[in-house]
């Protein structure tokens, strides 16, 4: 195939990437916001629909890539990768609860899951998509330091208002107490031990009094509003 010929296709199949995943983006949202099952399913079979056209367009990568030359490569593998996370994120929409918890905890060693996973397991899909975003947006573009402490110091300090209270909580006083001073290396593995923690303690806001989160509640929302893709 001529090269400027080559090069038209690639920036078709490039603009026509960049529309899937805006779509999934908007389908994603629409699940973790919508209650209602009828329109939920809805939404999954325009997912399903989504997951038709990454396999066709990684069909097509595969053909124009046996057509290009080693100098195109670097553009051919920065697509497959765009691909690959546009099907990791629909497998991990339509799985449901089930593989949503399994996917978040290979985030975490084998004693960081035992303390994550009481909370993962008490909550809802909405919270868990949120969370695995929350997650690979640490991997690949992590928040301000200021932003990571926030939500570090006003989560530790909002378990231990908990904890004071008596309410109830998925895991042990002591396994609490481990989370909030787990030993860590560094800032951003901190804050990933933490993630997955902030939607439950955000459910106690009304108890925890006023005011109790708003800074939490503030930066969590921005760290979701980051696109992984």
């Amino acid at each position: 195939m001529h090269l400027s010929a080559l090069n038209l296709r690639l920036q078709q199949l490039e603009k026509n990437i960049v529309k899937v995943i805006q779509l999934l983006g908007e389908y994603e949202e629409e699940l973790i916001d919508e209650d209602d099952p009828l329109k939920k399913s809805k939404f999954r079979r325009r997912i399903e629909d989504l997951k038709k056209k990454q396999i066709e367009y990684e069909n097509e990568l595969i053909e124009l890539q046996s057509q290009s030359s080693n100098e195109q490569e670097p553009q051919f593998q920065a697509i497959a990768k765009q691909l690959k996370g546009i099907d990791n994120k629909i497998d991990l929409l339509l799985d449901g609860q089930s593989s949503l918890s399994q996917a978040l905890l290979f985030h975490f060693n084998s004693v960081e899951q035992l303390l994550v996973q009481p909370f993962i397991q008490s909550l809802g899909d909405s919270d868990l998509i949120q969370i695995q975003a929350s997650l690979e947006t640490i991997n690949t573009k992590q928040p301000s330091d200021e932003e990571a402490q926030i939500m570090l110091t006003e989560t530790k300090q909002l378990l231990t208002e908990l904890k004071s209270r008596g309410l109830s909580l998925p895991v042990s006083n002591k396994d609490m107490d481990e989370i909030i001073n787990y030993p860590t290396l560094d800032t951003k593995h901190s804050l990933k031990l933490t993630i997955p923690i902030i939607p439950f303690i955000l459910t106690y806001e009304g108890e925890l009094g006023a005011g109790a989160g708003i800074k939490l509640k503030e930066t969590w929302q921005r760290l979701n509003k980051i696109k992984i893709f």
